[in-house]
């Protein structure tokens, strides 16, 4: 289906990728006001690790309680098949591991503690922000064997 829509985009003049940067944009922008208007404080959007650009964070905040929470969002389209919870498959927690990781990293010792994963759906509608569903505490590091 993919295929097909971008088949599309191409012969009305647009690129696809331009279409989905702008999607994502928008969806960034949305769980950002979202956040805001939680009681969050936005410390940072599309943080990149300097050594490895491929390590992405797309909001890194604070809730009200202290504790800093890394988040990923996907903005989607109204009747996309496939959420944006489960579009966060295994090789995408592998990448934000790394980019949480190497986050805390530049962090001093005593801040490194307190802090979680969160995922933010963002179901667009006619390009515009629609229904916003807040995942808290997404498992992204595996449990260690005792």
């Amino acid at each position: 289906m993919k295929f097909l829509e971008r088949i599309r985009a191409l012969f009305r003049g647009k690129h696809p990728e331009d279409d989905r940067a702008r999607r994502g944009r928008v969806g960034e922008e949305a769980a950002a006001k979202f956040l805001k208007n939680a009681g969050y404080q936005v410390l940072v959007m599309n943080w990149r690790d300097r050594r490895d650009a491929r390590r992405e964070i797309d909001i890194v905040c604070r809730e009200p309680g202290g504790v800093l929470v890394f988040v990923e969002v996907k903005a989607r389209s109204e009747g996309d098949r496939k959420g944006g919870y489960f579009s966060v498959d295994r090789r995408k927690k592998a990448a934000l591991r790394e980019a949480v990781t190497a986050y805390l990293r530049a962090l001093p010792p005593d801040s490194r503690h307190h802090h979680r994963f969160d995922i933010v759906e963002v179901v667009l509608v006619e390009g515009l922000p629609g229904d916003l569903i807040h995942h808290r505490a997404v498992t992204l590091f595996p449990e260690r064997k005792r």
